[in-house]
């Protein structure tokens, strides 16, 4: 609800200056390259994902010196991580106690493709002219800010995965260094955090891990996403109708984008039943299965360049 409130005071805020104003209606394109990632809660190995973007510019200018401009952007957003995860297994070979230190190297992308649409208000300030309203012909270099809700809709996504195993066995006190090798991480994806706890010491986590169900989905990912922009530059007059811009920008999400894709999840395997339990049969082995969940807020958050050119029409 507060969220929504804020979002809601800042679209009513952009549109409401505009009232009572007479206005230049101007279009444009634009296209920037910006980075992104994934903040809320704590978790490890959120990188920035760097891509292009590009879109179309529309709006009007006010009397005041006041902008008011949509732009619809094609945007990538989402996370590079780097992430290790270390687990320590301990097991008895012929009453000999075997440690195993199993490292597993994360270099993973989740690349999440958005219509966006920024609602901005900017205000002009010309570097001839003062940072009070002047006449258009006066100034032909401003230094503009800027601000404004945006909101999205996700279309498309794509994955990158690549994961590292090794696996130190220490015996005896004798430690063998293990092998680093690709790792096939269709059940941990992007780093999930990814536990298995069992009643019955008897049996290492190899033991269940197949039985572990594929994690996580797309579909555990919102396709809305919203939240807001700011930022500052500089407009350039190559004309009396035509203006070529630059601008730093800065957007931080307001909505979580995570459903279950990011839940740290953990399988609990018993050997006697227990609540919530689904039985599963595995080697001839009965247990049940219980996974319990820890939900991650997470949001998009990121900051970009981008260049434009528009045109005013009289």
């Amino acid at each position: 609800m507060k969220i929504s409130k804020i979002l809601l005071f800042v679209t009513l805020f952009v549109l409401g200056i505009s009232l009572g104003t007479q206005a230049q209606f101007f279009y444009g394109v634009t296209g920037g390259y910006n980075g992104y990632k994934l903040t809320g809660d704590t978790y490890g190995g959120m990188n920035y994902l760097n891509a292009p973007s590009f879109g179309a510019i529309l709006g009007y200018k006010l009397k005041i010196d006041f902008n008011l401009q949509a732009e619809i952007l094609y945007i990538d957003k989402g996370v590079h991580q780097l992430f290790t995860h270390q687990q320590t297994l301990t097991t008895t070979e012929f009453d000999t106690i075997v440690t195993t230190l199993d490292i597993k190297k994360y270099d993973n992308e989740l690349k999440l493709s958005y219509l966006e649409i920024p609602l901005l208000i900017k205000k002009s300030f010309s570097l001839r002219g003062g940072v009070f309203p002047y006449d258009r012909k006066t100034g032909k270099l401003d230094f503009d800010i800027f601000i404004g809700p945006y909101f999205g809709y996700r279309f498309g996504s794509s994955t990158k995965m690549k994961v590292l195993r090794t696996r130190d066995i220490t015996k005896d006190g004798i430690t063998t260094p293990g092998t680093e090798t690709n790792y096939d991480s269709t059940s941990f994806f992007m780093g999930q955090n990814v536990t298995i706890t069992r009643t019955d010491s008897t049996y290492n986590e190899d033991f269940f891990s197949n039985d572990v169900p594929n994690y996580p989905s797309i579909s555990g990912l919102n396709a809305i996403d919203a939240g807001i922009t700011a930022g500052i530059g500089f407009s350039i007059e190559v004309s009396e109708n035509s203006k070529f811009t630059v601008d730093g920008r800065y957007s931080m999400g307001l909505l979580t984008i995570d459903k279950t894709y990011f839940n740290d999840v953990d399988f609990l395997f018993s050997s006697f039943p227990v609540t919530n339990g689904v039985p599963v049969t595995i080697a001839a082995n009965n247990f049940y299965r219980v996974e319990r969940r820890t939900k991650i807020d997470l949001r998009n958050t990121g900051m970009g360049v981008y260049v434009g050119y528009i045109y005013f029409l009289r």
